[in-house]
């Protein structure tokens, strides 16, 4: 909200100097509940975690793709020698 207004920030600072107490049940309009207590700290390790979750699914599908394809060259396209 602050990148939006810039004097939104001067206006919090003066009424923190003039002792204006926090509303703790004070909800912004268009912004939903479980991101309005979050910092931008938590936000990003919040989203970090999902591209770790998404690098791991891809390494695993490939690892089963290539187990896969070795099983069925091994199976269908080896030339066995039986002495």
């Amino acid at each position: 909200m602050l990148a939006k207004d810039a004097a939104l920030e001067s206006r919090i600072k003066e009424l923190e100097t003039k002792g204006v107490p926090k509303d703790p049940n004070y909800k912004p309009r268009g912004i939903d509940n479980d991101l309005i207590y979050k910092s931008d700290k938590e936000m990003r390790e919040d989203n970090s975690g999902d591209s770790v979750v998404a690098l791991k699914a891809i390494v695993v599908a490939t690892a089963v793709i290539l187990v896969v394809g070795i099983g069925i060259w091994a199976v269908f396209f080896k030339k066995w020698e039986i002495t």
